[in-house]
């Protein structure tokens, strides 16, 4: 419409305000406007429109928020600092696991927020492709790490031992099928069918009845007395 009311070239150069000035031509009295997409959506585009929302956005953001720096906030680390991982931007892992662990097992501090991040990847890396002897070198650390704050952390640590196989781990794996997190509760489920070879995981299902579940627990305690009657399980 602008284009044939206006010309090409008129409208390239100008073309804010003759978009502006159909919008005051065809607003309603209420003050808002009609069209293909209704009320709503056509009313907040055209004060978007007419608010030079994305000029506005683009500025405040630039002196908001400098270079390599996302307008939720998070930084996005210089590009040999991170990878890819799963179709998403993920930090670089360290290269020293035991002291990724320790660093995970410590109290976080304000301005480790990016070295923690990095050990993560680490453990990461450790449960989807870490050989059993060496999560069997680190297993007390990843023991310890499954009663981690975060969700994230322990979700990593599951894995980890589920990836070992080891009747050691079980106890922990047990423990979590308490957890808060639902991840964490359906990896350490996984994690002890793996181990154990019951595809029936003892009727353990984390959305089940509370009974059902401690009645499955308890299942799963009595089989690992039973295969490791020297162990200790609660």
């Amino acid at each position: 419409t602008l284009l044939e009311a206006e010309g090409t070239t008129v409208l390239k150069s100008n073309w804010y305000h003759l978009g502006a000035k159909l919008l005051l031509s065809t607003q309603k009295e209420d003050g808002s406007w009609e069209g293909n997409a209704g009320n709503p959506a056509e009313t907040c585009f055209a004060v978007l429109f007419l608010l030079r929302s994305m000029k506005k956005s683009l500025s405040r953001s630039a002196e908001r928020f400098p270079e390599g720096l996302l307008a939720a906030g998070r930084g996005i680390p210089p590009a040999q600092d991170v990878r890819v991982r799963s179709g998403q931007v993920t930090p670089r892992p360290l290269d020293d696991l035991a002291q990724s662990l320790a660093l995970l097992q410590s109290p976080a501090l304000p301005g480790q927020e990016a070295h923690r991040a990095a050990a993560l990847e680490t453990l990461e890396d450790l449960a989807q492709r870490g050989e059993r002897e060496q999560i069997a070198a680190h297993a007390e650390a990843l023991d310890r790490l499954t009663k981690a704050s975060q969700p994230e952390v322990r979700l990593a640590a599951v894995k980890a031992l589920g990836r070992g196989r080891s009747f050691e781990h079980v106890p922990a794996l047990i423990d979590r099928l308490e957890d808060a997190d639902l991840e964490v509760v359906l990896a350490a489920r996984e994690a002890l069918v793996a181990i154990s070879r019951r595809s029936d995981a003892f009727g353990f299902e984390p959305q089940g009845s509370a009974t059902a579940r401690q009645a499955a627990i308890e299942k799963w305690h009595e089989w690992y007395r039973a295969v490791c009657p020297d162990a200790q399980s609660e």
